[in-house]
């Protein structure tokens, strides 16, 4: 079936990152919005480029806007 979306946390376990998924995913699906989270208070998350990161902890509302985001990115290929 259709992928709407990617969320994934940047840190994941054997070595793969989020931003890794994200990258194997779009070879399938060129155009799938990718949305990584992340718990890092550092100002940069590694391997979080070139996908639009949402810091942890977040709320519901936050969340939401982070998707809308991450969609219309892809939607305007921003």
């Amino acid at each position: 079936g259709a992928v709407d979306l990617l969320v994934s946390d940047v840190m994941m376990p054997d070595g793969m990152s989020g931003a890794d998924l994200g990258h194997a995913l779009r070879g399938t699906y060129p155009n799938l919005p990718v949305l990584l989270i992340s718990g890092y208070v550092d100002t940069q998350a590694p391997d979080a480029a070139p996908f639009p990161l949402l810091r942890k902890p977040f709320t519901r509302d936050e969340l939401a806007a982070a998707i809308r985001r991450a969609m219309l990115l892809e939607a305007t290929g921003s």
